[in-house]
């Protein structure tokens, strides 16, 4: 039998019993039954917490259980090496063949838990991942890097499909659920693809550390040795265990228990005795920037405390279009949508992967790209691509009406309820300006700025232009 035939062969057979199998454990534990996100140990003196991040078909119990009953969050309670040590169990609902929120909604979701549990506030994050739970908690990072990824300690990724799965590319040809398809063998065009350009463009100096399965699920490797390396920056450890039970070990001893052990050592600092550690000094209150000031006396109630100084942006970039105004900012490495009728929609915060492509800068190529009509103007930069990759969900933007460009001119800063821009224009031939706040709720606000005037707005087609000869905006 040729290798092709055996490989779909054992794929269907193995897709059935995937099938069997999740049939089996919702008639087991039926989603209304399901536990939901929760703390399994929580102290108000810890500032370490261990996230667990389960993949496609999981949840929060079976996912981390063994055949002896051993739940993984339990264990490392009763292991001395993770005294003191907050332990949080995420749960979403996920399906191979039913409905499902995709990767970055996922992501959305995540923070959401984190956010309001107070695990997000910790001073040092550990993430244990398994499968599809490596590539939310990815997403996650990159959305949020600005107040996470520092305080990330590290993530364990337990057979996480970074290049994607032959199994996925199969099982996609049945299931339209949106992680199948996001997990197809990567592509340059695909998921996949960008989020390891985002991964890697953001350089963060999170240590990344990897397991992969040495015994096949139902007669096929889920998880190839090179897709579940793929982006480590530590060591990779080898389980004797299928893509299931890689994660259920059964007593403390068992590899993967080990393995997530060994890497908790050797990434977060041993903890000082309190009766040897130094008095704590008083923290000093974090200042609103005078810039974004005015913002702040306004949203106050809405924004809550300053989470972080100001940071002044090198590169930014305000667009209005017939529906919508655009924000992007470079370090953030958002796209922020805010629309004008907010009762329809909320903000859109979507991630950019920065193009490249000198044609998306181009108005007379974007014309005839988008058959944009007189008086109007087309998508431009990130939101034209954007609208080629998924024109349903960007095309009710409209078209654009005009953009600004600025350099070391934007101020950003971020609160407990969101995050506050500014100064932007009213219109590009007028000084006056306003600030922009978006909330986490998913509205957005807006208030006239300082006396100053609005910094120069710069029309600059070129994604790349030559700054060295540009004077500074004000500081």
């Amino acid at each position: 039998m040729p290798n092709s035939i055996r490989f779909g062969f054992s794929c269907f057979l193995m897709l059935a019993a995937l099938c069997c199998w999740t049939d089996r454990q919702s008639k087991a534990q039926r989603p209304q039954e399901l536990q939901p996100s929760r703390f399994i140990r929580h102290s108000e003196t810890s500032d370490t917490v261990v996230v667990f991040v389960h993949g496609i078909s999981g949840d929060s119990t079976t996912t981390w259980t063994s055949q002896n009953g051993a739940y993984w969050p339990e264990l490392m309670t009763k292991d001395k090496t993770f005294d003191g040590i907050d332990i949080y169990i995420y749960q979403y609902q996920t399906s191979i063949l039913g409905r499902a929120l995709s990767i970055d909604e996922l992501a959305e979701n995540l923070r959401l838990f984190l956010d309001t549990s107070g695990v997000a506030s910790h001073k040092r994050i550990i993430f244990l991942t398994h499968s599809m739970g490596g590539l939310v908690t990815r997403a996650y990072i990159l959305k949020y890097q600005r107040r996470i990824a520092e305080r990330t300690a590290f993530i364990y990724f337990f057979s996480t499909p970074t290049t994607g799965s032959e199994l996925a590319s199969l099982t996609r040809l049945i299931s339209r659920n949106p992680h199948l398809g996001q997990m197809q063998v990567m592509t340059s065009e695909g998921y996949l693809g960008n989020l390891q350009r985002q991964w890697l463009d953001a350089d963060l100096s999170i240590p990344s550390y990897c397991a992969y399965e040495r015994r096949a699920t139902f007669g096929v490797q889920v998880v190839t040795q090179a897709s579940a390396s793929n982006l480590c920056t530590k060591r990779l450890d080898p389980i004797d265990a299928d893509h299931i039970t890689i994660v259920k070990p059964s007593t403390e001893n068992d590899t993967s228990y080990l393995a997530f052990k060994s890497a908790f050592l050797e990434a977060v600092p041993k903890v000082v005795v309190k009766e040897l550690a130094p008095p704590v000094q008083p923290v000093q209150a974090i200042e609103i920037h005078p810039t974004l000031k005015p913002a702040y006396d306004r949203f106050s109630s809405q924004l809550g405390k300053p989470r972080a100084l100001a940071q002044l942006s090198d590169d930014a970039y305000q667009a209005e279009y017939d529906r919508a105004h655009i924000v992007w900012i470079k370090p953030l490495l958002t796209i922020y949508v805010l629309p004008f009728n907010q009762q329809q929609r909320k903000v859109i915060q979507q991630p950019d992967v920065w193009t490249r492509n000198p044609d998306l800068f181009d108005d007379n190529k974007l014309r005839r790209m988008f058959k944009t009509p007189q008086g109007k103007f087309p998508p431009h930069g990130g939101v034209a691509n954007m609208w080629l990759k998924d024109p349903d969900n960007w095309k009710w933007l409209g078209w654009r009406s005009w953009y600004c460009r600025f350099f070391d001119e934007i101020f950003y800063q971020d609160f407990d309820g969101g995050i506050v821009f500014g100064p932007f224009h009213t219109l590009p031939t007028q000084t006056d300006s306003e600030l922009l706040a978006v909330l986490n709720d998913g509205s957005w606000l807006k208030t006239k700025g300082a006396a100053s005037p609005a910094p120069e707005c710069r029309q600059i087609p070129d994604p790349f232009p030559n700054r060295s000869g540009r004077t500074s905006g004000p500081k």
